[in-house]
């Protein structure tokens, strides 16, 4: 079995080796990527939906794309709230 974590971990994580959490870690640090590509694409593609139901309901085109482009979460966000912590 592998070395335990330290007290602080242990109460966050009970029953986690060292060993498993760098596992964990590596996983997640390997699917990263595929994960902010799939959301890069899904919000692109909310983003265009959203555009074309603005024009079907009369919006020009000029007037579609400045309020599409206030569609909430980029892909900057994400990474800024990451990076600052989760916002905590």
């Amino acid at each position: 079995m592998g070395a335990r974590l330290s007290e602080a971990e242990n109460i966050a994580f009970p029953s986690i080796t060292r060993g498993q959490s760098q596992i964990a870690t590596a996983r997640l640090m390997l699917s990263l990527p595929g994960i902010a590509m799939s959301f890069y694409l899904k919000r692109r593609r909310a983003v265009c939906l959203f555009k074309k139901e603005l024009m079907a309901r009369g919006l020009s085109s000029r007037e579609a794309e400045e309020i599409a482009g206030a569609y909430p979460f980029k892909m900057g966000d994400m990474l800024e709230m990451l990076r600052s912590g989760g916002g905590n």
